[in-house]
């Protein structure tokens, strides 16, 4: 079926620039952090854009070290339409469904709440 035979739901839930540091940002559900983030979120993955190997936990590198780089989150109901002007692309699961809710951060010192998936 080609690209643009079939629809998305799009819920946008978060959209705006975040400064970075290093590089990295964070998701996660409520349900703590690994003794070591990024090499147990990578863990036995092939890409090194978004570390989710961890339940609960994304781990997710920009291109830029240091800087604002736009963050937008959206929760999709069916496989989105990847396009050609796509540098890189990166799948990833994510159980959002647990009671404290989900948030995104930038080290301890900033973080946003997700509408999403609250029970």
């Amino acid at each position: 079926m080609a690209d643009w035979a079939y629809t998305v739901s799009v819920a946008i839930v978060f959209d705006q620039e975040i400064h970075v540091h290093y590089g990295q940002f964070y998701v996660e559900s409520g349900s703590g952090w690994a003794a070591d983030p990024l090499n147990e979120s990578l863990g036995g993955q092939a890409n090194g854009l978004c570390g989710a190997a961890v339940p609960g936990q994304l781990f997710l590198i920009t291109g830029l070290h240091t800087g604002s780089t736009r963050v937008t989150v959206e929760v999709l109901d069916a496989p989105a339409p990847i396009g050609a002007e796509w540098e890189d692309v990166v799948e990833a699961s994510f159980p959002a469904g647990e009671s404290e809710g989900v948030s995104a951060a930038v080290g301890r010192r900033e973080g946003w709440r997700l509408a999403i998936g609250t029970d």
